[in-house]
Order: C-alpha cells, then structure tokens, then sequence
C-alpha cells in the first residue's frame, strides 16, 4: 500500500530561485567593534545576510539556496556571527532544536557579541526546559553566559511556577545550579 502525502507543507517554502545567485562572498561588511550584540543586523551587510535575516523573522523556512550561500559566507567570514545566528533562528522556526543550539554557541564562538542578540538566551532557556535538550542547552547556558544569565532564568522560573510548570521549574532549577 501506498502512503497518501499530504497536498500541502504546513509553511509554504519560499519560492526556488530560478536566476543566477551571487557569489557568498559579494559585498562582504566588517561589523564595527563598538556595536553590540542587539545591533549585529543593524550594521552594513550582505544583501543575502539581510534578506536571509528579514524573512527568518517570517518564521517561514529559508530555501536550500540562500542557505548554501549563507554557509559560503560563513565559512568565508569566520568572525561574521550574523550567518550563524540565522541558521538558528531558521532551526527554531523549523523546530530543529538540537541545530539551533549548535548555530548559536557557532555564532558566539564567530563573535562573543552574538551572546547578546535579543533572542539567544530566550531561546536557549525555552531548550532547556525540553527533556530532550536540557542537558545540551544547559550546556550551552552556562558555557556561553555563566552568572550573566542567573536573572533571566530566574525571571522564567517564577514564571513558570506561577503556571504551575512543575517539571519545566525543575529543568530550570538545575540551569541554575549549574550556573
């Protein structure tokens, strides 16, 4: 018997590019040192960077294509978080959990900065309330931020315990203590 597949995804993908990329490495930007974490994507960039970054805001996939450009760029801009960041936003979008955790400790270790991006540690708080990507999360927590992050977890510790969110306080605890 033949498996029916379903007519249509969830999230449509972005349409396949049918015209010639550019190169990866095409108006390639330095981030000015004294910009922060928070204003990464506001500095000059790629046009494929700020697209990418524009539509992972979507929470709609970005296409195979702008992706193998991205990891060009990335690979040829080792110190640009900008790619990996939005490799993990792409990953939360997609529910790609364990990949997202993986793109953000790459963007912090591109530049230490991407630590503060806005979304980082919301989202790897939010993974470390996941059984299966509390150990990992955790990891990446207390490896990336350290004491830094000892107040938005306790933020979301009262949080869910106001919800009564048993377990997710119990993952969060241990965040905590190993901090």
């Amino acid at each position: 018997t033949e498996m029916a597949m379903p007519d249509a995804p969830l999230i449509p993908p972005e349409p396949v590019e049918t015209t010639p990329l550019p190169p990866a490495s095409a108006a390639v930007t330095e981030i000015p040192k004294e910009l922060t974490g928070a204003q990464l994507f506001d500095a000059p960039m790629p046009e494929l960077i700020d697209k990418a970054f524009q539509q992972s805001k979507t929470k709609r996939p970005i296409n195979v294509n702008k992706l193998k450009l991205m990891y060009a760029y990335g690979q040829e801009n080792p110190d640009d978080p900008r790619p990996q960041l939005i490799f993990a936003f792409d990953d939360m979008n997609r529910d790609w959990h364990n990949a997202a955790i993986d793109h953000y400790r790459a963007a912090f270790d591109a530049d230490p900065r991407a630590a503060d991006h806005p979304r980082m540690l919301p989202d790897l708080i939010n993974l470390s309330m996941q059984a299966s990507q509390h150990p990992k999360a955790v990891t990446a927590i207390s490896e990336i931020y350290g004491d830094k992050a000892r107040g938005a977890v306790e933020a979301q510790l009262a949080e869910v315990k106001k919800r009564g969110s048993n377990l997710e306080a119990v993952f969060l605890q241990k965040v905590l203590d190993a901090l």
